[in-house]
Parts: C-alpha cells; structure tokens; sequence
C-alpha cells in the first residue's frame, strides 16, 4: 500500500503527505471491493490541484467521504504534510470506523485509540497536532490490517529484505525496518509476499502514466 519517493528511496522518515494517506486508505478500500457508491469524474475533478495526478482517485475517495474542509474548484493541497491529527481523521472515516465528518481531529485519534490502532506517548499524550512519519502511519496502518506480524518471506522460501526491492535507505536494525517492508510488500491468500502483486498499483490508482 505504499512505495518509495523512487526506485531506491523509501523515505520511512519523511514526512506524510495528504495525497499519501489518501491513497493509502483508498487502495486497501478498493483492493477490498469496499468502495461502496463512490465514483469520479477523471476529466471533472472536485479540486484545481488534483487533475491527471497520481492521487487523484485517493484524494477523490477521501473527499467523498467528507475529510477535506475545501470547497469544490479550491486547491486540496495534496502535497502538503498533514498532522497525526488529520492522519488519524482520515483513516477513521476512509475506513469507516465513523461516518462523522463533524469531530475533532482529538475525537478522532481517541477513537482509533479506543480501537488499540494507536498508543500514546509516556505521558498519554497523542500528539494530535504534531507531524507524522510515513513510518509512524505504516506502524498504525500495518496493526489496523493485520499486517503487525506479517511474514517476511515468498512462497519460495526465500526472505524479503530492502535490497528485494532496491531501496537504499532502508537500514537493517532501524525500529522501521520490518515495518516498512510489511507495508510495501504484496501478500498472497496463504500469507506469504508475492513480488508480482506489487505491480497492481497503477490499476488500484487509476493511473496511467
């Protein structure tokens, strides 16, 4: 459910982008057959910023759901980094834990951590306003689908590692390491990655490049 910034730079550090967790939330939607009324109009789009873009049916899906504050016609600002607070709103209603496009971005992240999605820091805290980490999503995101524990090994036997994908800054021993191949990795009905599924993305986006 996601990639690198290119072929060799995962970014696990980075910051998350608007369009990012879009399109997280609206692949796994779509790869589950979850998405429910929602179409878009490709040529048509509800915001300026988005047309013909890699995201656009992530940030289409997420305004369908009612997770931006933009009117129609406006700039979405789909590369802009979002706070753990708009994070947690946008997996809550993306992946309809609520249907409550109203709450505070508190009530949302105290609903995913009523779930156990989230933890706290050593003080409680949620950092609701504070900036979130492709890292830190994936970790949240991974636990949500069931990925926490995921096998990192094909169904040949052979182990998955950074250098399966090619990424350079993927550091064994890093607290993200596993995190983000389990996140970046396709799995097949047994349990076990299949190399090939990865190259769905384009189809799960919409995307033709």
């Amino acid at each position: 459910y996601i990639f690198g910034y290119n072929d060799t730079q995962m970014g696990a550090e980075g910051s998350l982008l608007r369009s990012e967790v879009s399109v997280m939330v609206h692949r796994l939607v779509k790869q589950n057959g979850m998405l429910g009324n929602f179409r878009y109009d490709s040529a048509n789009p509800s915001f300026a910023d988005i047309q013909g873009e890699w995201f656009q049916s992530g940030i289409e899906f997420m305004h369908h759901k009612g997770a931006f504050n933009v009117e129609e016609g406006g700039n979405v600002q789909p590369y802009i980094a979002v706070t753990r607070g708009e994070a947690f709103k946008i997996v809550a209603l993306g992946l309809g834990f609520t249907t409550d496009t109203t709450l505070s971005n508190a009530e949302y992240a105290n609903l995913l951590y009523e779930l156990e999605y989230i933890q706290g820091d050593e003080n409680g805290d949620l950092n609701v306003d504070g900036m979130i980490t492709r890292a830190e999503f994936c970790t949240m995101y991974n636990r949500i689908i069931g990925r926490e524990y995921a096998l990192l090994v094909d169904n040949n036997g052979n182990n998955i590692t950074a250098d399966t994908y090619g990424f350079k800054d993927l550091e064994e021993g890093k607290w993200y390491y596993e995190v983000m191949l389990r996140a970046t990795s396709a799995y097949d009905d047994d349990g076990y990655v299949d190399i090939a599924k990865r190259g769905i993305r384009n189809d799960l986006d919409d995307y033709t490049n």
